[in-house]
């Protein structure tokens, strides 16, 4: 419920949320999919992957914190 609340309120802040979880996911499956791929590299990959710095993306870092 209170996603579908924020979801109406600021429809460009929970979109960029969704966008980079989609972001994280796919270079999740690409780093797993890849079977010459070291583990230490693929550990890495998936550790460090820098998010986009966009307004929104802050917003919502900035939303997810005051929820928990």
């Amino acid at each position: 419920m209170l996603v579908a609340l924020h979801s109406f309120q600021e429809p460009g802040l929970v979109n960029g949320i969704f966008n980079s979880i989609q972001g994280i996911s796919d270079e999740a499956r690409r780093a797993l999919s890849d079977p010459e791929m070291p583990r230490e590299s693929l550990l890495r990959e998936l550790s460090v992957r820098p998010l986009t710095t966009t307004h929104h993306n802050e917003a919502a870092y900035s939303s997810a914190q005051s929820c928990m």
